[in-house]
């Protein structure tokens, strides 16, 4: 317990800091305010004709934008107010309300398992994951676990494109593509307007999850700052004890395990930093991932001790700028250091 409120107390204090520089910097009021901008979009949206809908843009389908009628593959888009309406704590919340897609929820050092349209498969993901068109499937594995640690409130839309898309994207995109874009500054304010988006969560397996993104703009300056913070703990008798090989008897047992017998312990602690600074044309971003599944209902607490950790990192630095050639060429150069465990 002194863990997790260590770690909520070093949460508001961060974004207390994050809203502090904000008001420093004098902003006023933002003219515009995301939610309001999506509001406005999707009821833009319901008022559309068919052909009006297919005229929607994507980015996904062959890494430009382009309208979803032409795009050569079948696209789902999930929009930030669907995930705010359909109550997702998670992107793995989000795609298992897509068609064809299977989840369960193991946790430990699976996690998840998630079937694509009747393909199984043991450890990797037989699709590509990315955020911004940025690979993030695990190094060595191709597992995509960590995006159960990804922030949703700076999401603007997730793209899921169905199908093989391995000639653009490469061979580990032969059954899908889910990219989640994040939210972009839409003008050049002469002033500095300030804008935040902040969630927070209490619900089962005593779970707190605090999701929180602030951003700055001026002129060509975009800068913006996103925290996740995910506490829980699947140690429940309504849960655990539904199942013969998690029961607490087992992991209590002390023929078994000596003075280690502390019952069933499954402590989920995820994290996210999501930085970002821009000027222009050009982008830094650094990412951090922190998925801790805890030790979940996959092995039975007699042989195992049932308070193991399954921990898994990714880091990310990157640098990107675009570069407008003519009206109609253009280029993007890209340079990354990642780490992935």
């Amino acid at each position: 317990m002194k863990h997790v409120h260590r770690c909520r107390t070093r949460f508001a204090a961060v974004l207390c800091f994050a809203v502090a520089l904000g008001l420093a910097a004098n902003v006023g009021t933002a003219t515009k305010a995301w939610a309001q901008e999506e509001d406005v979009a999707i009821e833009d949206m319901l008022e559309m004709d068919f052909d009006q809908l297919m005229d929607i843009t994507v980015t996904s389908a062959s890494k430009r934008a382009e309208k979803i009628s032409d795009a050569p593959a079948t696209v789902i888009v999930v929009t930030s107010d669907q995930i705010i309406e359909r109550g997702y704590n998670n992107l793995i919340d989000a795609l298992g309300d897509l068609p064809g897609m299977d989840i369960i929820l193991p946790y430990g050092d699976d996690y998840v398992r998630n079937y694509w349209r009747g393909y199984r498969n043991v450890i990797s993901a037989p699709y590509l994951f990315m955020i911004d068109g940025i690979e993030f499937n695990q190094l060595y594995l191709n597992s995509a676990y960590i995006m159960g640690a990804v922030p949703l409130s700076n999401v603007e839309r997730i793209e899921v494109v169905y199908g093989p898309a391995s000639s653009i994207y490469g061979a580990n995109a032969f059954m899908c593509i889910i990219n989640v874009i994040t939210r972009k500054d839409a003008g050049e304010p002469e002033d500095w307007e300030f804008t935040s988006d902040t969630r927070v969560t209490y619900g089962s397996n005593q779970r707190w999850i605090e999701d929180a993104t602030a951003r700055w703009s001026k002129g060509k300056w975009d800068m913006s700052l996103t925290l996740r913070f995910e506490d829980g703990n699947l140690r429940d008798d309504k849960v655990n004890n539904d199942y013969e090989y998690t029961r607490d008897r087992y992991a209590r047992d002390e023929s078994l395990w000596g003075g280690f017998a502390d019952g069933f312990d499954s402590r989920i602690e995820n994290r996210a930093v999501d930085l970002r600074v821009g000027y222009g044309q050009t982008e830094f971003i650094f990412q951090y991932y922190q998925l801790n599944s805890g030790y979940g209902y996959v092995y039975p607490t007699d042989r195992g001790q049932a308070d193991g950790e399954w921990i898994r990192e990714e880091l990310s630095y990157t640098l990107n700028h675009d570069w407008d050639i003519t009206e109609r060429l253009s280029s993007k150069s890209s340079m990354r250091y990642r780490e992935s465990d």
